[in-house]
C-alpha cells in the first residue's frame, strides 16, 4: 500500500499514475486558472450534490479525472482539489517528487440490495462499504473510532487516517451512491485543512 492511499486509489482505478495525469492536463488547468480567488460552486446535479471551494490562482484549483470505463468499483465521479501554487510547482518538479496534500471526493454506485432482503440502515451501509473498500476507505488505517454525524441532513462517517500525510475522511450515503470526502494536511493549523472543514459545511445534497 503506498503512503498516500487516495491517491493509490487512482492509480490502481484509472490505470494512469497521478505525476503522468498532471503533465497531460496542464494547458487545461492553465485554461482554468483564475487570478483572483473566488468561491466557486460546483453543481453536479446526475450525481445529486454540489459544494463551494476558493479557486483562482491564490486559491484551489479542481482536477476531474477521466474515469475507466472498466472499473468494476462503481465510481460515477472524481473531483481532487489542491492548493493551485503547490500544484503548478508540483507539475514542473522532477520525477519522483511527493504530491502535494489534496483534497478528494469520489462518487461511488453502491451495490444493490437485492428486493427480498431487508435493507440495513444507511451507517451500516457505510461501515460494510468503507471495511470492504480500503483503496478508497482508508479504513484500515483510521486512527480514531468512526463517527455518527449528518451533512446537510444525510448520514455519515467521520473518522481519521494517518501516512505520509493526516487524513480527515467521510463518508455519506445518498441515494444508492457512497460519497468520500477526504481532506490531506501535515498539521493542525494548515490551510487546506480549514478549506475542507468549509467544503464539508458546504456540501447540499438533492
Amino acid at each position: 500500500m503506498k503512503k498516500i492511499y487516495i491517491i493509490s486509489g487512482i492509480i490502481l482505478l484509472i490505470g494512469v499514475g497521478f505525476l503522468v495525469y498532471s503533465k497531460v492536463i496542464n494547458p487545461y488547468l492553465d485554461s482554468r486558472t483564475v487570478t483572483a480567488v473566488v468561491p466557486t460552486t460546483i453543481e453536479n446535479t446526475d450525481m445529486d450534490f454540489a459544494f463551494t471551494y476558493p479557486s483562482g490562482e491564490e486559491g484551489y484549483t479542481v482536477i476531474e479525472p477521466p474515469i475507466a470505463t472498466t472499473s468494476t468499483d462503481g465510481i460515477k465521479k472524481i473531483y481532487l482539489i489542491l492548493n493551485t501554487a503547490e500544484y503548478i510547482t508540483f507539475q514542473t518538479a522532477d520525477a519522483g517528487g511527493e504530491a502535494p496534500p489534496l483534497i478528494s471526493i469520489f462518487v461511488i454506485d453502491l451495490p444493490e440490495v437485492a428486493d427480498d432482503i431487508e435493507a440495513p440502515d444507511k451507517i451500516t451501509v457505510l461501515r460494510t462499504w468503507a471495511e470492504q473498500n480500503p483503496q478508497l476507505s482508508s479504513y484500515s488505517f483510521r486512527t480514531s473510532e468512526p463517527e455518527e454525524i449528518e451533512i446537510d441532513g444525510v448520514k455519515a462517517l467521520r473518522y481519521r487516517t494517518d501516512g505520509s500525510y493526516k487524513q480527515e475522511v467521510y463518508l455519506a450515503s445518498h441515494k444508492g451512491r457512497v460519497y468520500v470526502l477526504t481532506g490531506q494536511y501535515q498539521d493542525e493549523p494548515d490551510s487546506i485543512r480549514a478549506i475542507f472543514t468549509n467544503l464539508i459545511a458546504s456540501l447540499t445534497f438533492y
